[in-house]
């Protein structure tokens, strides 16, 4: 056990290459390389130029809401922490049905009472619909 307390964080982002790795591999021999290129060729690049434009202001809506919402319960979370937070809940929700994974991001931030943030998070989902 004191090995493993020790080595927690090696660990885990072991752990998370593997997975990734493991992702890639499955994506690599799944897709048709000529099929993509093809798709790459066919897009409409001015709207995807728009759709990217657009992302950076709602992914700083997004950080603004959580940082208000987090910051009810810790005070002390830095902003380094709940950006990490944001993402990792993104990623989270992204792989997992309804966007439940989104919850994890409540984790991620160390010292919170994260059934506190939980809750505070159901009510903005809730308000976000």
């Amino acid at each position: 056990m004191d090995w493993l307390s020790t080595h927690k964080k090696s660990l885990i982002f072991w752990i998370k290459a593997l997975v990734a790795l493991s992702v890639l591999l499955m994506l690599t021999r799944k897709i048709s390389w000529q099929d993509l290129y093809q798709a790459a060729l066919a897009a409409q690049h001015g709207w995807i130029s728009v759709a990217v434009l657009l992302l950076l202001p709602n992914l700083f809506c997004q950080f603004w809401r959580w940082h208000l919402i987090a910051r009810q319960l810790d005070t002390q979370a830095t902003t380094a922490t709940l950006l990490r937070s944001l993402f990792a809940g993104a990623t989270l929700g992204f792989i997992t049905p309804g966007r439940i994974g989104d919850l994890g991001r409540t984790v991620f931030i160390p010292r919170a009472d994260w059934l506190g943030l939980v809750g505070l998070m159901l009510i903005e989902k809730w308000y976000a619909l």
